[in-house]
């Protein structure tokens, strides 16, 4: 299970200049700068509708999963979408995307929540200094924040989230597994 936070880039921006970004942004997040310029990124995949996506492989031990869409030289969604719910988007030149497991933690004992909050943060600063906005999704709430704003609610379901985490799922797991190696 994992943490899936979006961040919605409002302004003209190159779609690799982003995603590299927000790969610098979780790594250096984590404590884990070093680990930039080794990530391996997948081939960029080009959809039938021209956008294209971009994102690090799996299974290297990065502290996210780091996905982004774009459409070269157009926007991606230049009105906000119409599907509902989690997929609505508002409209937008690059949609960024992390994916951190519920359960991880970082050299300083940071958790995925503050993970993304701090990750957020340095990508407000460096489109902050190119003038350009953005808005970021809080898959805890639902809810779309501008900027900067919101990240207190993603830090507090957050730790709602790793307490589930960490008393509930996890002894769980832990007793079907057991179960299982019983049998």
């Amino acid at each position: 299970m994992t943490l899936h936070t979006r961040v919605a880039v409002h302004g003209e921006i190159d779609g690799r200049e982003a995603f590299q970004i927000a790969l610098e942004a979780i790594c250096v997040a984590a404590g884990e700068a070093g680990r930039i310029p080794t990530a391996v990124v997948r081939d960029p995949y080009e959809h039938e509708d021209g956008s294209v996506s971009l994102g690090t492989q799996i299974g290297q031990g990065l502290p996210g999963i780091v996905d982004c869409d774009y459409r070269p030289g157009a926007e991606l969604h230049p009105e906000p979408n119409a599907e509902d719910g989690y997929l609505w988007t508002p409209a937008c030149w690059v949609e960024l995307g992390w994916d951190t497991a519920y359960g991880f933690t970082g050299r300083d004992g940071v958790g995925c929540s503050d993970l993304h909050a701090r990750s957020i943060v340095i990508v407000h600063q460096a489109l902050a200094q190119r003038g350009i906005e953005m808005s970021w999704y809080n898959e805890y709430t639902g809810e779309w924040h501008s900027g900067n704003e919101g990240l207190d609610t993603l830090a507090a379901a957050g730790l709602e989230a790793d307490l589930w985490f960490r008393n509930t799922a996890m002894p769980a797991i832990a007793l079907t597994l057991g179960e299982a190696v019983a049998e």
